[in-house]
């Protein structure tokens, strides 16, 4: 399998810096503060976020692994709509799991199950309950793997974990496996939805989420429990070749989406190049909270606009000391065409210049940046 997404939800302040990286977003929330852990999204009962497309074409098994714990109130027995994450192709929702209060007649309750939906039909639900009380020792890890098919092809599992017990596999009220998984009417799927909507003004939070398709085998099936850890940029790289703007003191204080330095529309202060093959290489901050674990991997994420009408593409770019060349591009880019804000995300599995399974000590001496491509 491959991996095709991360979410952590750190760095940002604002919603509308939040959301570039994504094709649509649905509601507004004024601020993304972190959670007791300092990595998570706290929405105010309404965001959704739809991820551009994660693969070229549609791939029938996917695999998304989510931390799930309410942060002010509870689930509403009857809302608007529920939290959770979907999957979809171009044309609209296949299959979703969500968060159902157990009890239709006893308020405040503090339990809940999942449920898998096709549309508006209840596929199952979970037969354990979860805890949705608001303490830092109440979140559960979940990871759904679901096949998208048609007739009696589809399935899907689900593994859980919390602080005192991992590795939990639920069960079902009814039929798992050898079901139409599929709303469409046609199999698979290509992107995600993430949805922090309660219906109401509860909020909760989502968050270590991670996505896998079924192509590749480096992570192969469920991963098991994520922490993701977020890193600024934090000094010269080797490379600078674009030049400070609007009032940037250096490239950290440029880069870095960081309310004490910036303001919340960017617009103050950045880098800039109007010269193709220009290379812009920042150090990044050491990991901190990640000190001894196998690195499933890297998401790095570039926001960017044009200064005047036109379009330029620019490329992610990596520099390491060990492997060769010492630095390389990505092939991926972020195609400016506006002077509004679009940002892009290059998600890795293996080091770039080994070809290896990430180590932490490569990260914490790895340079980050961009060239400007054409």
């Amino acid at each position: 399998m491959t991996l095709r997404w991360l979410e952590g939800a750190q760095g940002c302040r604002n919603t509308t810096i939040f959301s570039r990286l994504y094709a649509a977003l649905a509601g507004t929330v004024g601020t993304t503060p972190s959670d007791q852990f300092g990595r998570s999204l706290v929405a105010s009962g309404n965001l959704v976020l739809t991820t551009p497309a994660l693969v070229g074409s549609v791939q029938n098994t996917w695999v998304v692994g989510f931390r799930f714990n309410m942060t002010s109130g509870v689930l509403d027995t009857s809302p608007s709509a529920r939290p959770g994450m979907m999957f979809r192709d171009s044309v609209g929702e296949q299959v979703r799991i969500e968060a159902v209060d157990t009890s239709s007649s006893a308020p405040g309750n503090s339990k809940f199950k999942l449920r898998v939906m096709r549309g508006a039909t209840e596929l199952a639900r979970t037969v354990e309950e979860f805890s949705q009380n608001n303490s830092v020792n109440n979140w559960t890890y979940f990871e759904w793997k679901v096949t998208i098919n048609t007739s009696t092809n589809g399935s899907f599992s689900l593994i859980w974990h919390t602080h005192k017990s991992k590795n939990n596999t639920a069960t079902w009220d009814a039929a798992n496996t050898g079901i139409n998984t599929a709303n469409q009417g046609t199999a698979g799927a290509d992107r995600i939805r993430i949805s922090w909507d309660t219906g109401g003004t509860d909020q909760l939070t989502l968050s270590d989420i991670y996505v896998l398709d079924s192509v590749g085998s480096v992570n192969n099936d469920s991963v098991g429990e994520i922490y993701i850890e977020g890193l600024d940029p934090d000094g010269n790289g080797t490379t600078l070749d674009w030049n400070l703007a609007g009032g940037a003191s250096s490239l950290e204080d440029a880069i870095n989406e960081d309310a004490a330095t910036q303001s919340v529309g960017e617009d103050d202060k950045g880098v800039t190049s109007d010269t193709v093959s220009d290379i812009e290489l920042a150090t990044m901050s050491n990991l901190s909270l990640i000190t001894n674990a196998t690195i499933v991997g890297i998401q790095v994420r570039m926001y960017g606009k044009m200064d005047t009408t036109g379009s330029r593409n620019i490329e992610f770019y990596y520099r390491k000391t060990t492997g060769s060349p010492a630095t390389v591009g990505s092939g991926t880019l972020l195609a400016l065409t506006s002077t509004s804000f679009a940002g892009a995300a290059d998600t890795r599995e293996t080091d770039p210049n080994t070809a290896a399974a990430w180590v932490i000590a490569d990260i914490n001496a790895m340079q980050l940046g961009f060239q400007l491509d054409s």
